[in-house]
């Protein structure tokens, strides 16, 4: 007896038409919620922009205006509150943004005034806000915001943030801290228990300078800091101030384990033009790579003698890199004055080298 199967091939063709109106279905409307989230997407980016240049023109009207009395202020910022979406964070940052650029221009009465469009908005209280969260990012948000406010009052809230279990949050807020504190802000460095990043540095750096903060009491102490990256940056201090009190602790640093370390301490001595230290130099250079080769070479052309020179040229006979000798080349240039009339014609390398540090056109260039 023969058993009919068509119902089967029925029953599979069925299944498939099944799967394809359901997947015909589900591709149609993803496209459908892709185009009304771009569309919306579009239509939000259009409005904070026009939000964002509503602030723009209103901020550039009010400070600037003739009337700069407290009522007319008062007056054009609550009529403007009903103006925009004030509650919403990303227009508050704008707000922020604005204020912020334009601070940077104003001192004086100007500043004061726009430190009190800040309140006036409810902006401080959004900046505190901020600091309260659990999330790192927005505290280090938060102290942005003050830190670019020049809102020196915060200093002490800052604080407790560099010693956060958040360890994102500790560099924004030394740097914060630092930028703000009134009475001594350099110290808190000492307590500080993160690394530091050279870009990390060269922030703090920008910071000391902008302010032009005063040295440190008793600098040479910090050169006992254990962490290497704030012995570093203690170092770095050290040159920037030309604090020769701390020469001899410098001098005791040569020999630090730590070949970044040592990297610092050259430049220190040549910062700080220890000429006592020209022999040890030239010894250590042989235990030094590269780089640090280079960098004794350079603190050399600034502090060296007749014995400098004598080195540099035994140095030109060894097998070093092209790096080194070029470094070697420039410092030569300029300790010795017979520099110019001494030939390298047997070795073509080296000929080249004295040609290139002896032209001009680069030198200028």
């Amino acid at each position: 007896m023969l058993i009919d199967f068509s119902f089967v091939e029925n029953g599979i063709l069925s299944i498939y038409g099944v799967l394809f109106i359901l997947f015909f279905g589900l591709l149609t409307a993803s496209i459908f919620l892709t185009l009304q989230f771009q569309i919306k997407r579009n239509y939000i980016k259009r409005k904070r922009e026009k939000i964002k240049f509503e602030i723009y023109d209103f901020f550039s009207e009010l400070v600037f205006s003739d009337d700069q009395s407290e009522y007319h202020y008062d007056n054009q910022i609550q009529n403007f509150k009903q103006k925009i979406p004030v509650d919403a964070y990303w227009c508050k940052d704008l707000l922020l943004y604005n204020i912020i650029n334009l601070a940077k221009n104003f001192k004086g009465e100007q500043y004061n005034r726009l430190l009190a469009i800040t309140f006036k908005f409810g902006l401080m209280d959004y900046i505190h806000s901020l600091l309260s969260s659990g999330f790192w990012y927005m505290k280090s948000k938060g102290i942005y915001f003050l830190k670019e406010l020049n809102y020196y009052q915060s200093a002490e809230s800052i604080f407790p943030f560099i010693f956060s279990k958040q360890a994102n949050l500790r560099f924004p807020a030394l740097l914060g801290y630092i930028s703000l504190a009134k009475k001594n802000p350099l110290d808190v460095i000492k307590e500080y228990s993160n690394s530091l990043s050279p870009l990390e540095m060269i922030s703090l750096m920008d910071v000391i300078k902008k302010r032009k903060l005063k040295k440190p009491d008793n600098l040479k102490n910090w050169l006992s800091l254990k962490e290497d990256t704030l012995l570093i940056f203690a170092l770095k201090l050290v040159s920037y101030y030309n604090d020769l009190d701390s020469a001899p602790e410098v001098m005791n640093l040569i020999d630090n384990p730590n070949q970044r370390v040592r990297n610092e301490v050259f430049k220190s001595i040549g910062k700080l033009l220890l000429f006592e230290a020209e022999e040890v130099l030239i010894k250590s250079f042989y235990h030094e790579n590269d780089q640090n080769q280079i960098e004794i070479i350079r603190t050399l052309k600034e502090i060296g003698g007749q014995d400098t020179i004598e080195f540099l040229y035994y140095i030109l006979t060894l097998k070093r890199s092209s790096e080194v000798k070029m470094a070697a080349m420039n410092a030569l240039k300029a300790l010795d004055k017979n520099f110019s009339k001494i030939n390298f014609l047997e070795d073509k390398k080296l000929d080249l080298m004295k040609k290139h540090v002896e032209d001009r056109y680069l030198e200028n260039s």
